[in-house]
């Protein structure tokens, strides 16, 4: 595999590429196949680069098939191929996937289109890479769930304090798959995009539920009347979800985040700050690393481009151990201006 990637970064020719492949896996014959996106209904396959002996012109005809994308596929002829070779096998062609763009990419002009298109590929690689990863997390959380439930009869023992740990550390590597697949998905073009007058406090109580039993703990402070903001309510509810599990990670039990909203310049201003505690020596001292690093989370990211897909911004704010994100979008009654006046 590492002689592989090698090979594709040094910018060796596809076909070389595939028949590596081919003798280190033992096969008859293997095909780099991309699909005609233009041709409908029926599917039209070109050989992009093959070896062996009558190699797959289609992907049913392959023994074992790897996506890379929707439209681009490694098909391959050959038995005894176990389940961990087919996990490698996949890789390959992701590495095969990554060769083949920069091919193409070599062969336009215009540093603007290569940019754009070399980030589309990377996004469809990132999402076939979280769609792989989902299916085992989830299988794994599973587990620990049944674990978890045999040891009940034991409240405080070491064991059980663990397994609970552990299914927490799984459920978070899930939503952060969950989140790349989002992010993967909006840079490449998959996600669909509905702007829409949006009942605010719709798409916060759909986020909060989302969030679970913590996300309930959250403190709400709205205008008594607050337009309609213009937004995809889907996209919308999927980052102040994001924003919210953010918060609720970084505030302790007894200070929950705070959600504030007001209208000013024909924009609806979602702010999100952390619950802080009482602020100590050692407090500040720790704080002060976090937001450089924490402004560029997955999870703010995910929010960010979610925000800008909608016309919106995303902008974060540090003052001393305080962080807060500032979400701004479209108002449906762009000269309206509002202030937080509801507790809830």
């Amino acid at each position: 595999m590492s002689r592989l990637a090698a090979a594709v970064m040094r910018g060796q020719d596809l076909t070389a590429l595939v028949e590596q492949i081919r003798e280190n896996f033992g096969l008859s014959a293997i095909s780099l196949l991309e699909r005609d996106p233009e041709a409908s209904p029926v599917p039209r396959w070109y050989v992009v680069a093959s070896a062996g002996e009558r190699p797959p012109e289609r992907p049913y005809e392959a023994d074992v098939e790897s996506p890379v994308d929707d439209n681009l596929t490694l098909a391959v002829r050959g038995s005894g191929l176990s389940a961990e070779d087919q996990r490698v096998l996949a890789a390959c062609a992701a590495e095969l996937g990554l060769a083949h763009a920069r091919g193409r990419i070599a062969g336009r002009s215009g540093g603007a289109d290569t940019f754009a298109d070399a980030e589309r590929t990377r996004a469809s690689l990132l999402l076939a890479a979280g769609r792989d990863l989902r299916a085992p997390l989830h299988t794994a959380e599973e587990a620990l769930v049944r674990l978890q439930r045999r040891r009940a009869g034991l409240p405080g023992s070491e064991e059980a304090q663990l397994l609970g740990a552990a299914r927490a550390a799984v459920h978070r590597a899930a939503q952060l798959v969950t989140d790349l697949d989002d992010v993967s998905r909006l840079h490449a073009g998959a996600l669909d995009l509905y702007l829409r007058p949006v009942d605010l406090n719709e798409v916060l109580g759909a986020a909060l539920d989302d969030l679970g039993p913590g996300g309930h703990s959250i403190v709400l402070h709205l205008p008594e009347q607050l337009p309609d903001v213009i937004a995809d309510a889907a996209l919308l509810t999927r980052a102040l979800t994001a924003l919210g599990a953010d918060a609720l990670r970084h505030s302790p039990p007894d200070r929950p985040p705070l959600f504030t909203a007001e209208v000013r310049a024909g924009q609806l201003r979602i702010r999100v700050e952390d619950g802080m505690p009482d602020q100590g020596p050692e407090l500040s001292t720790a704080a002060s690393r976090v937001p450089g690093t924490r402004a560029d989370s997955l999870a703010l990211r995910l929010s960010r481009d979610l925000a800008e897909a909608m016309d919106g911004t995303l902008e974060t704010t540090t003052e001393g151990p305080a962080f807060s994100v500032m979400l701004s979008l479209p108002s449906s009654a762009p000269g309206a201006s509002a202030t937080s006046g509801r507790a809830e």
